[in-house]
Order: structure tokens, then C-alpha cells, then sequence
């Protein structure tokens, strides 16, 4: 069965985490502190709240940079490659991976991206999880996961 977590427990277990961090050497300190690779972020969906996202990701930290942007339609794509065209968050060769149409996200998550985006309509969502992950990318995901069980159940695995 399920364990049951009371107050205590929890921060018996918390505690001793925080311990456990707190003298575990870290094996890769100085490649960490001197790691100067940008993070490439990819957006699939380029309607308010994906730019948003991608703005909030951009803002995060100075490393990471705009590389690839994928939404259905091509005016979304227009709109949001304009929004970023004058931004030092991009790298100068972004314009070839500006990609539009149903197979956008598929085509966006060839690249050498490091992080995915998702901020498309859920109904999409459980498809374009799948193939994120089988691409082995970090996702973002907006919420809610899906809009039915069988998409639900599919996210679950």
C-alpha cells in the first residue's frame, strides 16, 4: 500500500534530504560554474501564452537563447519570429527553423534543441508529449495535460 505521510514524517525526510545535499560533493563543480553552452529553448505554438512562456524562459537566464519556433499556422509563425527579430535571445540563423504546418512540432523537435515548449491547445498535448520525450527533450508542458481519459492515460504512460 501507500505509505501514510503525516507532518513529521515528512520533515524527518526532508531534513535528512537537505542533509544529504548539504555534504554530497559535487563531482562536476568548476565544468558547472565555467559551463558557458546556451540553453536552446523551441516553442511549439506561437499564440500569446507560448510567446509568453518563451519570454518567461528568455528572462530566466542569460544563457538561454530563442532557437526554434513551430505552430500551425504560418502568420502565428510570422508574428512571433517578428516579436523575437530585434532580440540578442536569438542566434543570427534562427530564420530556417521557423517551421509551420501539422508536422511543425515534429520537424521542430529534429533540431538540437534542448528545451521543448508545449503551449499549444491540450487537445494536442498527449501526441506531442510522446514525441518529445521519444526525442528525448526536457518539456515544458502548459496544463492541463489532456482533455480525456484515453489522452490522460496516455500522458500516465
Amino acid at each position: 500500500g501507500y505509505p501514510i505521510w503525516n507532518r513529521r514524517r515528512f520533515l524527518k525526510t526532508a531534513a535528512g534530504t537537505a542533509g544529504f545535499l548539504a555534504v554530497m560533493p559535487c563531482l562536476n563543480a568548476e565544468e558547472a560554474l565555467t559551463n558557458t553552452k546556451p540553453l536552446k529553448v523551441g516553442l511549439v505554438g506561437c499564440g500569446g501564452r507560448g510567446l509568453g512562456a518563451m519570454k518567461n524562459a528568455l528572462d530566466a537566464d542569460p544563457g538561454t537563447i530563442a532557437w526554434a519556433l513551430a505552430d500551425v499556422f504560418q502568420e502565428r509563425i510570422d508574428f512571433g519570429a517578428n516579436y523575437w527579430r530585434n532580440s540578442t535571445a536569438t542566434e543570427p540563423g534562427w530564420q530556417g527553423r521557423l517551421f509551420s504546418g501539422l508536422d511543425s512540432y515534429q520537424r521542430l523537435l529534429q533540431t538540437d534543441i534542448d528545451v521543448v515548449l508545449l503551449c499549444t491547445p491540450p487537445a494536442f498535448r498527449p501526441e506531442h508529449l510522446a514525441v518529445a520525450i521519444d526525442a528525448s527533450k526536457h518539456i515544458y508542458a502548459e496544463k492541463p495535460v489532456a482533455v480525456d481519459v484515453p489522452g490522460v492515460l496516455s500522458v500516465l504512460e
